[in-house]
């Protein structure tokens, strides 16, 4: 059995889900594209992921910039046409890759800009930290006690 097998046969077998991605062009990035496409082999015909509880998880570099939105809309439009049921949608804004490569100030390419404006100087109070996006943690731990009561409750029965 190899790699893919063993993913949709846990897949296949799971109660719930939860699918985790990051936009690198306001859109979301190609490994959880391609995994979400290799679902197509349990819903073709036979509709194996449908009523699967799902939760999706973007993470990116956000305050202002594309990609958050969009790449977690994404996500869900697919798990849905799945027949999963998107229980919600948790993201968490990071920093752009230009605040700790040492060129972020004066990159033609830099995503500074897109995030920041004309200050694009790296200052310790421009960066942020997950363990600080207090509502996206209480999110997940509201959702995550949701899909254990459901997924109980169904055990239940």
């Amino acid at each position: 059995m190899n790699k893919y097998s063993k993913i949709a046969q846990k897949v296949r077998h799971a109660g719930a889900i939860v699918v985790g991605g990051y936009p690198p062009y306001a859109s979301i990035d190609a490994f959880t594209k391609a995994f979400l496409e290799r679902l197509f082999s349990l819903r073709h015909q036979n509709g194996l992921n449908r009523g699967k509880l799902a939760v999706t998880v973007v993470t990116g570099i956000g305050r202002g910039a594309p990609g958050l939105d969009e790449a977690s809309q994404q996500v869900a439009q697919a798990l849905s046409m799945e027949g999963m049921e998107v229980l919600g949608n948790l993201k968490a804004t990071g920093n752009a890759e230009c605040m700790t490569c040492g060129f972020g100030q004066s990159c033609p390419m830099s995503a500074l800009p897109w995030v920041f404006g004309d200050d694009t100087e790296v200052t310790p109070e421009k960066f942020c930290k997950v363990e600080d996006q207090k509502e996206t943690w209480q999110q997940a731990k509201t959702l995550g006690k949701e899909i254990a009561e459901r997924l109980k409750k169904v055990s239940m029965m």
